[in-house]
């Protein structure tokens, strides 16, 4: 039998995983924005920023938005 404080996520990890949440829809969110000014020939968002979101714990939202929106996967530094 498990107790109603077992079952129940400790703050500190609700925190952890809004935030990875949050990071990964970032990361989406970005590389989809980035492929948009890209087609439309405006100025660009920096590679910096964008391996800086993938670092902060975006990377599985980077990378899906990277092969779904078929943006940056021929450069080396992202692949």
């Amino acid at each position: 039998m498990t107790s109603n404080s077992q079952s129940r996520n400790h703050p500190t990890e609700t925190i952890l995983l809004v935030s990875l949440f949050l990071m990964n829809a970032a990361g989406f969110l970005v590389m989809f924005a980035d492929k948009q000014k890209a087609r439309r020939g405006h100025w660009r968002i920096p590679e910096r920023t964008l391996l800086l979101i993938a670092a902060l714990g975006g990377s599985l939202g980077s990378l899906l938005g990277m092969y779904l929106f078929h943006h940056k996967t021929r450069h080396p530094k992202f692949t």
